[in-house]
């Protein structure tokens, strides 16, 4: 019981972890979306693009673990099932690692396209022409 019950904090832990960062991802991504949206609509309009209610980032630090108390409470706490969560939290905790070793050492996989174009013309000694409607925000 007591090796049952500290795998699921630790799934827990990681899980709300992940959680976080996922949904400040989706909701930054939603929020650019529905800027290049007002945009649009405001060029096809001939107007100025009217002000868009950004999404908060989330609040909640944590996840809604209710499948993963369903998955404790009511196996049978077999072996097997310990070991398959035990799988799961390694997979869960390595995922982590690689993506913030991806993070630290290919610093533009994040990047929007216009700042990795900048930064790529910079590389060869060249300047990103100002002006140019491709390259404005």
């Amino acid at each position: 019981m007591s090796k049952s019950l500290n795998l699921y904090r630790s799934l827990y832990r990681e899980l709300s972890k992940q959680y976080v960062a996922a949904m400040t991802v989706h909701i930054n991504g939603e929020n650019q979306r529905n800027e290049a949206k007002a945009k649009y609509e405001a060029i096809q309009k001939k107007t100025t693009p009217k002000a868009i209610e950004k999404l908060p980032t989330p609040r909640t630090s944590h996840y809604n673990s209710t499948a993963l108390r369903e998955y404790f409470t009511n196996g049978t706490g077999e072996a097997e099932q310990i070991q398959h969560a035990e799988d799961m939290l390694l997979f869960l905790e390595n995922q982590r690692v690689y993506k913030d070793l991806l993070a630290r050492y290919n610093p533009g996989v994040d990047m929007a396209d216009q700042e990795r174009v900048r930064l790529s013309a910079r590389r060869v000694g060249l300047e990103v022409p100002v002006g140019k409607k491709d390259f404005e925000d």
